[in-house]
């Protein structure tokens, strides 16, 4: 009698290891944390390589993972979607092929095209496939680099968009519409020795996606410095905010960002040496200071669009969501302020630099809005 229930829960076991991949793929789907990946993993073989295998799947309409946002990626008419824990989907979308990505809010992507020369300004929605129009840039604007817009794209009243052109060797030129308007409000800032926005020696380049707090428009430079404007009086409101934090080497620095987390400003500098600095500004002596934690907050940087969450799952927290994939996995990278190395979900996987990596130049975090 014990031995034919022993060989029972043999069979028991071994059908375990039998699900089909489909199934065991759809299981997958809904675990989060990192220690239900090592616990799924733990099971048999088959159940660890399904860990180990991610490869994208079809997008479901209706995906909200607890809000948490995705990072989105633009190839060839694909969208690719990576959740930051663990799993990808892709969504394919005609309408953005050969398109950029300039930012992203509310689920809506500010998109960019070009065709005979001019430059093609327009919001969408990936999900639904709704279409906002916006002025064309203006042909002597054609090097604009930098977008960011404020407000739901379908508030036409509420909803601004900036463009900035940095190619003018002596000014500056802010643009700025909104929906259903038909051309671009230019603003030109002339540059001199205290307002000057700079890239190196010769050239003047906005680094990343300007970002809007309290009523206002930031927007950062090569050198570290903080630009900040009003767009109902863009030439008397130009400045700066304070100086630079000086023990960041901007020299050594390749991408740099500008976000905006409950109610206070922060930039994130990023060396080629995979070193990062956070610092935050001291609303009162409008002086930059390093941030050495970020408590239970995640910060989602891209080129498209970056912010700060608190963490929507237990470990998250305290960490940095990057546009870079594992090469083991293909999950999206990490840094941990905690351990000060780079890590993956759902992988034994550290490192103290992102050498080798596939970076997502063409990328922004998008939030699962309908």
């Amino acid at each position: 009698m014990a031995e034919e229930a022993s060989e029972e829960e043999e069979r028991h076991q071994y059908s375990w290891s039998e699900l089909p991949s489909e199934v065991l793929s759809l299981i997958f789907s809904h675990l989060f944390l990192k220690s239900d990946h090592d616990i799924f993993g733990a099971v048999c073989k088959s159940w660890k390589s399904t860990v180990a295998f991610n490869s994208p799947r079809p997008l479901p309409f209706e995906f909200s993972y607890g809000r948490s946002p995705f990072l989105m990626t633009l190839r060839e008419g694909r969208c690719d979607f990576f959740h930051p824990t663990h799993t990808s989907y892709y969504l394919h979308v005609p309408e953005l092929l050969d398109k950029k990505i300039l930012d992203s809010k509310y689920g809506w992507l500010l998109v960019a095209g070009t065709s005979d020369e001019i430059l093609s300004i327009f919001f969408f929605h990936p999900l639904t496939k709704e279409k906002i129009g916006l002025p064309d840039i203006p042909p002597s604007h054609t090097l604009v680099s930098e977008f960011s817009f404020y407000s739901l794209p379908t508030s036409s009243e509420e909803c601004k968009v900036v463009a900035m052109d940095n190619s003018g060797l002596i000014h500056l030129t802010i643009l700025i519409t909104k929906p259903r308007e038909e051309n671009w409000t230019r603003v030109y800032l002339f540059y001199d020795d205290e307002k000057r926005f700079l890239y190196g020696a010769m050239r003047h380049y906005i680094c990343c996606t300007p970002v809007f707090h309290n009523g206002k428009c930031y927007c950062l430079d090569h050198d570290g410095k903080v630009a900040v404007f009003d767009l109902k009086d863009v030439k008397n409101s130009w400045g700066f905010c304070g100086k630079p934090y000086s023990k960041v080497d901007h020299r050594l620095v390749v991408q740099s960002f500008v976000v905006e987390s409950d109610g206070e400003l922060l930039t994130v500098f990023l060396s080629d040496e995979a070193r990062i600095w956070i610092c935050k500004l001291n609303p009162v002596t409008r002086e930059w200071t390093k941030v050495e934690d970020l408590g239970n907050k995640v910060l989602y940087l891209s080129n498209g669009a970056s912010w700060v969450e608190r963490a929507m799952f237990e470990g998250m927290g305290n960490k940095i969501y990057l546009p870079i994939l594992c090469p083991t996995t293909n999950n999206i990278l990490f840094y941990s302020l905690a351990t000060g190395k780079f890590h993956c979900h759902g992988h034994d996987f550290s490192r103290t630099n992102f050498y080798d990596m596939k970076q997502l130049p063409q990328s922004t975090w998008i939030e699962p809005w309908y």
